[in-house]
């Protein structure tokens, strides 16, 4: 509530005219940047006191490379298709590695 806030009186002093017809072209996707964003604040505030700080930022940042990953490989949101190589494959799997030697030390 309190960045929401924030980013509507940053909004209102930068930007005192929005032009809301202005988002009518766009595609629909766009409306899940802030549901995503809020889900991301709402999990890190549960997860950071169960696994601590470190693990959580790097099962943040996994979680970003298997998406760009996706994205990449399918040509999702209007991307273009690259394929996968396994070096990206093998970079993934010792960050989930290196996150299984955190939790078990």
């Amino acid at each position: 509530v309190v960045g929401t806030v924030t980013l509507l009186l940053i909004l209102l002093v930068l930007r005192p005219s929005v032009e809301w017809h202005g988002l009518r072209g766009q595609p629909w996707w766009i409306w899940l940047g802030g549901i995503i964003g809020a889900l991301f604040i709402g999990g890190n505030v549960l997860i950071v006191p169960m696994v601590g700080t470190g693990i959580a930022v790097v099962i943040v940042i996994v979680g970003l490379l298997c998406g760009s990953l996706l994205i990449d490989r399918f040509g999702w949101f209007g991307a273009a298709k690259n394929p996968v190589t396994g070096i990206q494959l093998v970079s993934l799997l010792v960050m989930v590695i290196g996150i299984m030697l955190i939790r078990l030390s």
